[in-house]
């Protein structure tokens, strides 16, 4: 009976459990992998942030259907309020704010 409870300790079962805990505490074949996930997950957040920005902000974009219809250009009938909309786009862009401290803390 001793010797059956001793093999139980030994059993591919037990070994297993060890290797796949090994595995998943330190996973040492993806610490190569990592700083390309950290790219990506930066590139897409850049790519959602703009994309969004592009169709919901942008002074360019018409969403109107009456608007789009007619054949007025927004610049056309108010240039300096379509001016105005375009500056505060390009100066409220996140790429631009980070710059623009870069630039100022050199």
């Amino acid at each position: 009976m001793e010797q059956v409870r001793n093999m139980g300790s030994k059993t591919p079962l037990g070994t297993s459990r060890k290797i796949a805990r090994s595995i998943l505490l330190q996973p040492k074949h993806l610490i190569p992998v990592y700083p390309l996930f950290g790219m990506l997950t930066i590139a897409l957040g850049l790519a959602g942030v703009t994309a969004v920005r592009q169709l919901t902000i942008s002074p360019t974009v018409v969403v109107d259907k009456n608007k789009r219809a007619s054949e007025i250009l927004p610049e056309m009938v108010d240039p300096e309020g379509t001016h105005k909309k375009g500056k505060q786009f390009a100066e409220r862009s996140p790429l631009y704010v980070i710059s623009k401290d870069y630039i100022r803390h050199k």
